[in-house]
């Protein structure tokens, strides 16, 4: 019997919800998140709000779950908190399209504060420890050139074997 959209339940992941304020998760150091996303997805960030773009997210997001998210349509060249917002409408997308329960505090995320994005990127790592292997076949410095400004990176989404190659560009925040 087919019931109306109403009536459907909507099974969400468990892993994502159960991340709590007194988790562990939440007293990993900047330092140590930092060390995460530059091993991980092959980067030079050095400040935890250079994430405030979205953009690292939409990557681990992507990292996760392979084709969550279009990669041409993540825009690493963004320099304004306006521009910011597309990365987390496609991050938001591929966390509804996953069933990852997560509110994502847009408002507050773009505006670059170190503690909000200190604690969205401890519960991504989070997030990440509870539903990833390790993927070593991922190569993520080629995932990041397929998007926007792919070709020339801002010094903190570089690859890390490449050091500065990647052309230049504004940091965010």
């Amino acid at each position: 019997e087919h019931k109306p959209a109403s009536y459907r339940i909507v099974i969400m992941s468990r892993s994502d919800a159960s991340v709590g304020l007194m988790d562990a998760a939440y007293f990993v150091s900047k330092n140590e998140l930092l060390a995460f996303f530059n091993a991980t997805l092959d980067m030079n960030l050095t400040k935890i709000e250079q994430t405030c773009t979205g953009a690292v997210a939409c990557q681990l997001c992507e990292y996760i779950f392979p084709r969550s998210i279009p990669v041409s349509r993540i825009d690493w060249s963004c320099k304004a908190s306006f521009e910011y917002v597309a990365n987390y409408k496609l991050l938001q997308a591929a966390f509804t399209k996953n069933r990852v329960r997560r509110h994502l505090d847009v408002d507050k995320l773009i505006q670059g504060k170190f503690q909000i994005n200190l604690e969205f990127c401890q519960w991504l790592k989070a997030w990440h420890d509870q539903q990833v292997p390790d993927r070593g076949d991922y190569d993520a410095a080629a995932v990041r050139a397929k998007g926007k400004g792919g070709k020339n990176l801002p010094p903190q989404f570089r690859s890390r074997a490449s050091g500065s190659a990647g052309g230049g560009g504004a940091a965010p925040p």
